[in-house]
């Protein structure tokens, strides 16, 4: 009997650790299939003036190349299933360039084009958890880490762990959705619908 590959059903371009790790947790809880692709594991920033030179690179030049990276399903000759979906913050970028990336005019010479899905925060995620009272105050560069394994567990505690079954998976992820579209500042709450239809695709 042949073996049914299974094939990841998006590749999220993290900025940097604090977004990886939220990512992560929620990959891990509702066990779907995505890849990750951050720089050095997050211990780096991917900037939004730098993306474009990201996509470009050996990793993305072709088909073949981001199937076989990332494992995504080859969808035909020049195609593939799932999607790109970039997380950046917008606080190093000039008005011209958060445009061209939030209606996607900035990718318009990438074959894979319309399997981007630019997701934005600003000026920047530590905003964003701020907004959303996730935290009481911005944190410096040097505990960052410390407070977003924190946001992290607050995730966890307040939305994910009570997560027992298909119906809690939904509501509960729907509860997280509402909370991100409640900031005008952030677009994450399409990500996470995202997520959710791959686990209800995935069940």
């Amino acid at each position: 009997m042949p073996i049914k590959l299974s094939y990841n059903k998006a590749v999220i371009v993290v900025h940097g650790k604090c977004e990886m790790q939220i990512v992560n947790k929620i990959k891990s809880t509702l066990r779907i299939p995505i890849a990750i692709d951050s720089n050095k594991n997050g211990k780096l920033n991917i900037q939004l003036t730098s993306l474009l030179d990201r996509f470009n690179n050996f990793n993305y030049e072709s088909v073949e190349r981001i199937t076989k990276k990332f494992c995504l399903e080859k969808k035909g000759k020049n195609n593939f299933n799932g999607l790109i979906i970039p997380i950046m913050d917008l606080d190093d970028a000039t008005n011209e360039q958060i445009e061209k990336y939030k209606n996607k005019s900035m990718f318009k010479d990438l074959f894979f084009y319309d399997k981007i899905m630019p997701i934005w925060n600003n000026s920047n995620l530590d905003e964003i958890m701020l907004d959303l009272k996730f935290i009481d105050k911005i944190p410096s560069n040097r505990n960052k880490g410390k407070v977003y394994e924190n946001v992290v567990e607050k995730i966890q505690n307040e939305y994910l762990d009570k997560i027992i079954d298909k119906d809690s998976a939904i509501k509960q992820m729907e509860k997280l959705i509402d909370l991100f579209k409640s900031s005008k500042d952030t677009n994450m709450g399409l990500l996470f619908t995202y997520l959710l239809e791959i686990f209800k695709d995935n069940i």
